[in-house]
């Protein structure tokens, strides 16, 4: 039998990820009771393995075989291996179908309060003009109806928020924001730097990510360990889990629905607008509905 929350809220977000968890959190803080609804289990600091030998793992971290017998394609993922394959999802239990022509290997498919962002390459760029108006550079395509100078802003919030290392470096197709202190080169990548610039007047940058280098709302600067994939006790990078989705707990307004797999959207027959979900508890397999006046999708 199909049971009901009583409760209406203002807005459902489905998935915890790096927008479910940005959209919960803005909405939250604007004073709207949110539902959270995430497909797979909480997170947590216990589940962190970053600090662990190779050795201390069953098979040594060199048995990818016995991974892909239950996670054949999200073994494709670099960021899958041992120490958290139980992350991802089951591929054998969780199976999708693409069209002949178009084989697609849909990797990073987490079961995780934070989604991909626990797992995610943490590569952060800002979109210059020569991506928003590329049509007007190129002839191909057409303009976006923004340009650069009106996300800046947004840009701006996001970046103090997340926190990105970065080197300013003054190119134009390459935008700035707002840098933590850079990682820092080691003296060959330096040498390669000036020698690039020196001979051909290109520009060799660190890559910009979002691992903080100082400390940000009580997360402890990035002492690069290493395997960022297998979870960060220092919070040093940027997951949705510790960051976004728990600022938007903290408010009192949103509801954390985990292990909720969502597979319906129910609308109304009369204005047929969305009037709430259809999901699947993963743990007792039973169907639930829960109602709410706006659904975003973010999974």
């Amino acid at each position: 039998m199909q049971s009901k929350t009583q409760e209406t809220f203002d807005v459902l977000v489905v998935g915890s990820g790096a927008s479910g968890g940005w959209v919960a959190k803005r909405l939250t803080e604007a004073g709207l009771s949110v539902a959270i609804l995430e497909a797979g289990r909480p997170q947590s600091d216990q589940n962190f393995t970053e600090h662990r030998p190779e050795f201390s793992a069953p098979y040594r971290n060199r048995a990818p075989e016995v991974i892909r017998k239950t996670r054949p394609t999200q073994k494709d993922c670099y960021a899958c291996n041992e120490f958290n394959y139980d992350w991802f999802c089951n591929d054998i239990e969780e199976p999708y179908t693409t069209p002949k022509d178009k084989p697609f290997s849909w990797q990073g498919r987490t079961r995780l309060v934070g989604g991909r962002t626990n797992v995610w390459g943490r590569q952060s760029y800002r979109f210059s003009d020569l991506d928003f108006k590329a049509a007007s550079y190129d002839g191909y395509g057409m303009d976006w109806p923004l340009g650069y100078a009106d996300l800046a802003p947004y840009y701006d919030l996001v970046e103090d928020y997340v926190g990105i290392t970065g080197i300013a470096e003054g190119v134009d197709a390459l935008p700035d924001g707002r840098f933590h202190p850079p990682m820092g080169m080691t003296c060959a990548e330096t040498l390669f730097r000036n020698r690039v610039k020196d001979k051909l007047g290109w520009t060799t940058t660190l890559g910009r990510a979002a691992n903080i280098t100082k400390p940000l709302n009580g997360r402890s600067p990035c002492h690069y360990c290493g395997p960022c994939h297998q979870g960060c006790v220092m919070h040093s990078y940027f997951n949705a889990a510790f960051t976004t989705v728990a600022d938007a707990m903290k408010t009192g307004k949103a509801t954390l629905i985990t292990n909720a797999m969502v597979y319906k959207v129910l609308t109304d027959a009369g204005t047929n607008r969305a009037r709430g979900l259809l999901y699947i508890d993963r743990l007792t397999r039973e169907p639930r509905e829960i109602r709410g006046r706006v659904v975003v999708l973010c999974a």
